[in-house]
């Protein structure tokens, strides 16, 4: 049983007897045929191995310019088992203009019946993690995590390669194989670790920079409240509450600043898509914009009951605009305030306490 792990989930490899994508053939082909399929095709990975291990390897350079040219791809690093049929390579893809930059991806082949179910579930999980993580991380991320990946299946490969030629026994092969798949099933928590961190500080970023259109469109709210050709409430309130509009802005932006420059965590969603984090990054100013409007028109409406300053030397505009500032900076304080301070509608029936079982006459 071979398996042809290519990491590109566009593209499939032609069929072995068992492949990756599950399609299964009921005879291999020949060497013959094999060669033929490799004038008539793009070479795969198992065509680059199949060409290292002919004698002199007088196709190899060949095979491997075309492999290149085909998939649009520089080969960066590359290891060929002597004894097995197995390879797994590195590969830089070519920029192209839906993707910015360069992607780093592993192209594995391998003999599945003789690498053992153990060592089979750590090749598989390490290209899961790749396939899975790879869409999340920008380039540079993404180039580390490739090579990570290429390392650890390499490193199996190598040691599957040596069991062969090896002079121990086989309770030692076994003990020497069972100390490998631990080894790399730690490596592979450490990876996942990375790239959570790694995805989560991409994120981050994304997340800022839709704050930024988030403040426009807040400023944009100010403007539009200043320039209202009629007034807000019997005193004309259009100023202040486009002040309490401005500071739930602020107070918001401020209040991620202070995560980020403290290395305190901010709730991102790292499995979300860009696009997905910046919408959030940009909701964050305008709800508390809405929250420093909302405090104001329900403190000035009287249905949260808060003492205005009426001594003298305190301003109700200061008063205001710092009330919108911290429903701006904590989201979950103003919405404690508003939803404690709710008054109870439906008449003295629905404000009186329920009386316990088996109490009271009858």
């Amino acid at each position: 049983m071979s398996i042809e792990l290519t990491g590109d989930p566009v593209s499939e490899p032609r069929p072995e007897p068992f492949s990756a994508n599950g399609r299964q053939s009921v005879t291999a082909p020949s060497a013959a045929e094999k060669t033929e399929d490799i004038d008539k095709e793009s070479p795969s990975i198992y065509d680059l191995m199949a060409a290292h291990r002919k004698p002199g390897r007088a196709e190899f350079a060949g095979v491997r310019t075309r492999f290149q040219r085909e998939q649009k791809a520089t080969v960066v690093e590359e290891y060929y088992a002597r004894t097995l049929p197995a390879a797994v390579v590195l590969v830089r893809n070519h920029p192209r203009p839906d993707r910015r930059g360069h992607t780093y991806q592993t192209k594995m082949y391998y003999d599945a019946s003789i690498s053992g179910s153990e060592i089979d579930d750590c090749l598989r999980a390490a290209r899961r993690t790749e396939r899975q993580s790879s869409v999340l991380l920008n380039a540079r991320t993404q180039e580390i995590l490739a090579q990570s990946i290429y390392t650890l299946c390499a490193y199996l490969l190598s040691l599957l390669d040596a069991l062969p030629e090896s002079t121990l026994d086989a309770k030692e092969q076994k003990a020497r194989v069972d100390l490998a798949v631990q080894s790399s099933r730690r490596e592979l928590v450490k990876i996942e670790t990375f790239v959570r961190g790694a995805a989560r500080s991409s994120a981050l970023v994304w997340y800022l920079i839709g704050i930024v259109p988030g403040m426009l469109f807040g400023f944009g709210l100010v403007a539009a409240l200043l320039t209202l050709p009629y007034r807000i409430g019997a005193q004309g309130l259009n100023g202040q509450l486009a002040l309490c509009v401005a500071l739930g802005a602020i107070g918001a932006m401020v209040s991620v600043m202070v995560r980020v420059t403290r290395r305190q965590q901010v709730d991102v969603d790292w499995e979300h898509s860009r696009g997905v984090t910046m919408l959030a990054g940009a909701f964050r100013p305008v709800v508390g914009a809405v929250f420093g409007a909302v405090l104001f028109i329900l403190v000035m409406g009287g249905l949260v009951p808060l003492e205005l300053p009426d001594q003298a030397g305190k301003d109700v505009g200061l008063f205001f605009a710092g009330l919108a500032f911290l429903a701006g900076f904590s989201e979950r304080w103003a919405q404690d305030t508003i939803v404690q301070s709710t008054p109870r509608f439906g008449g003295p029936a629905a404000a009186a306490p329920a009386r316990k079982p088996g109490t009271g006459s009858d």
